[in-house]
């Protein structure tokens, strides 16, 4: 499964915990505050509301228990919306991180800088060591006169003490 498919799946999932979150807190401030009870020897009214039993006080404490268990389950799918939202983010950073990491190794030619802290440019050069593996690439580089850093693969030249992208110092 690719990770736009994934990144789809969460966004979805984060909204329908976030709509089924706030159904439910809703649903559990109707059971809290809309209370009828025409049991009452006055009243003209005949609709119970959230009326389950003849007295106010038993009412109060069953729909006080309702509150309670739906706002519970509400903040429970608020909670489950942010995680998948949060996860979707992070898939959807670690995506886009991957695409300037691939875009910068793909590139057929590189700046070459010397070793001033100005950074001159000295020349480009043509990615071919990315084919080669270990001492024979860092021969190969040693022999063009640079160097590549290996915190973040940004080539400098073979004088260079500090990485003008990352900062990295070199031995």
């Amino acid at each position: 499964m690719s990770k736009k498919n994934i990144i789809i799946i969460l966004v979805t999932l984060c909204m329908v915990f976030a709509v089924t979150g706030c159904v439910l807190i809703g649903k559990g401030y109707d059971k809290k505050n809309n209370y009828n009870n025409p049991d009452e020897e006055y009243s003209f009214e005949e609709d119970y509301i959230n009326s389950y039993v003849g007295g106010d006080a038993y009412n109060y404490i069953i729909n006080g228990t309702y509150f309670t268990a739906y706002a519970i389950m509400g903040t429970g799918f608020l909670i489950m919306s942010t995680i998948a939202g949060v996860a979707a983010l992070v898939v959807s950073c670690k995506q886009k991180q991957e695409n300037v990491n691939e875009k910068d190794f793909n590139r057929k030619e590189e700046v070459v800088t010397d070793s001033s802290q100005n950074n001159n440019i000295v020349g480009e050069k043509e990615n071919s060591f990315n084919d080669v593996e270990g001492e024979e690439s860092i021969k190969k580089c040693e022999e063009k006169g640079i160097k590549s850093c290996p915190e973040c693969r940004c080539i400098v030249g073979c004088e260079t003490k500090e990485c003008p992208n990352c900062g990295y110092l070199f031995e």
